[in-house]
């Protein structure tokens, strides 16, 4: 069925609108079903681009196309060829013949003409050949910006390095790439797990405290707290079986390992760890460790023994484990210095082992000894600086640096600043360390700051005041009515108490926090 065609003045507008020059489109007539004759004229009959325009005769059953307005003229010489739209008239009816595409081609005469059905104009294929006088100039051109480009990154360079100060000997176009700058070194590494800083403060700019602000502060919680102990004993008592205590006995790894036992529990529940451990595997008869715990004994038996003794103390699995580990990582090296001592008699090559050129002869035949009676030492490490000793006490799993302070302090009697949750809650409140500073950056902050002569004496008397002073207290709340009737604190003017709970708990889960909060700070106290 033909398609309907499009009547009126519209379709007469639309079909008389003018086609550019070199362009041609292919109208069918869409009236009988008719294939329409083409008839091409003769290559040499062309008419020439502004002659040639298509010949319709009828226009009324045409079916218009869209023609684009805008014209078109090619950048070089084309060719166009067409063909002619002939018309017939067969029993009246006026047939429109198809006329073959306008085309743009570059293509000599003997191209052959293709007809048929075009919807839309083809874009035209042009191929423009460069001269070479354009190749040349195109060459040069961007040859002058490259080296602009190379003029100004030259000046900015060189604008950099007068800033800088760096001289430009030689007027180079291109200074060379500055070197990257050194990473910053962090405090905390392999040899160094805590970050410690022996001798230097980790906060050099902050000046408290300073020696009048120490001594200060001693004279008054000494006042107050008279029957405390403010001195290192001139002679360390025995060990003692039914007390823990912080490591002052006369064996260092003794004074070590029960220093370890009463870590982050209360001190009935290490007083219980060693009373089991000391019933479990024996006390040593004779030598510096008399009295003490035979540690060589627990480190022959296995770990779940060591377990079952200190289960009831509180983090025995983790303990356990560590104190075998230190056990055997001392023997290895009690062996090693012994094996190295015997090969010095022989040849009197010096040992080379940790601290043996600082050792008598004495000593060396102390140590094999110990060795060849199945004894457990660190008697070595007498004699070395705090700052040697500390580091490498702080190489046994579980040995932080409070643990490390309190056996320097009360085993070696070097003066120590050793940190505990007192001693670090106070000189938070005193302004002697910034607020936010951990338990480890305030020993070495007050390691230097602090004087050797109130060290001993500062640690004990915090202590005891954190114990005893109810405003001071874990467990008291400032702002309720047992706060008004408390004793008054002899820090009272010195001391900022941020961090203080103001108010008295309110609510079932809330109050059931606090209260759960207070019992851990007071397991604290009590270490």
């Amino acid at each position: 069925m033909p398609r309907r065609s499009r009547k009126g003045p519209q379709a007469k507008d639309a079909a008389m609108l003018p086609l550019p020059h070199g362009l041609g489109v292919v109208l069918g007539a869409g009236v009988t079903k008719t294939s329409a004759t083409i008839e091409k004229s003769p290559f040499s009959n062309l008419p020439s681009i502004a002659d040639s325009q298509p010949t319709v005769d009828s226009i009324a059953n045409a079916h218009p196309l869209p023609i684009p307005q805008t014209s078109f003229t090619p950048e070089v010489p084309v060719e166009a060829i067409a063909t002619t739209a002939v018309t017939s008239e067969e029993a009246g009816v006026k047939k429109i013949q198809t006329p073959s595409l306008f085309r743009l081609e570059t293509a000599s005469v003997n191209t052959p003409i293709s007809g048929g059905r075009q919807l839309r104009p083809r874009n035209p294929k042009v191929n423009v050949q460069k001269s070479l006088a354009q190749d040349t100039l195109s060459f040069s051109v961007t040859k002058l910006q490259h080296a602009d480009r190379q003029d100004s990154k030259s000046t900015t360079l060189k604008r950099k390095a007068q800033t800088e100060g760096i001289s430009d000997a030689g007027n180079q176009d291109i200074l060379e790439p500055k070197t990257k700058r050194a990473k910053r070194i962090a405090r905390k590494t392999k040899d160094n797990p805590y970050g410690l800083t022996p001798g230097v403060s980790p906060f050099p700019t902050w000046v408290p405290p300073t020696a009048e602000q120490c001594e200060e502060v001693f004279d008054l919680l000494r006042k107050t707290h008279n029957t405390v102990l403010t001195q290192s004993p001139e002679v360390i008592p025995p060990p003692s079986l039914e007390v823990t205590g912080c490591g002052e006995v006369p064996s260092l790894l003794d004074g070590l390992l029960r220093t370890y036992l009463s870590t982050a529990v209360s001190m009935d529940s290490s007083n219980k760890m060693l009373q089991n451990v000391a019933a479990k595997f024996g006390v040593l008869n004779g030598g510096i460790g008399n009295g003490s715990v035979d540690w060589n004994n627990v480190r022959l038996h296995k770990t779940e023994v060591l377990y079952d003794a200190i289960r009831k103390g509180g983090l025995a699995t983790e303990k356990s484990k560590n104190i075998k580990t230190i056990l055997d990582m001392v023997y290895e090296e009690n062996v090693e210095r012994r094996k190295a001592y015997l090969e010095e008699r022989k040849t009197g090559v010096h040992a080379n082992v940790f601290a043996a050129a600082e050792k008598t002869d004495g000593q060396k035949d102390f140590e094999v000894q110990a060795v060849e009676q199945n004894v457990l030492s660190l008697e070595h490490l007498r004699g070395l600086p705090s700052d040697d000793v500390m580091k490498h006490l702080t190489k046994y799993p579980g040995i932080g640096v409070k643990t490390s302070a309190c056996v320097i302090l009360f085993c070696l009697q070097i003066p120590c600043f050793a940190v505990d949750t007192h001693v670090h809650r106070f000189a938070r409140w005193l302004g002697w360390v910034p607020e936010k500073t951990n338990a480890d950056d305030t020993f070495s902050h007050l390691d230097v700051r602090c004087p050797d002569q109130f060290k001993y004496g500062l640690h004990q008397l915090f202590i005891q005041h954190g114990k005893l002073c109810g405003k001071c207290k874990a467990n008291t709340v400032e702002g309720t009515k047992d706060w008004a009737v408390l004793d008054e604190c002899p820090l009272e003017n010195l001391i900022r108490r941020f961090g203080k709970r103001q108010s008295k708990p309110k609510g079932g889960q809330e109050k059931k926090k606090q209260e759960e909060k207070i019992k851990e700070e007071e397991e604290d106290d009590e270490n």
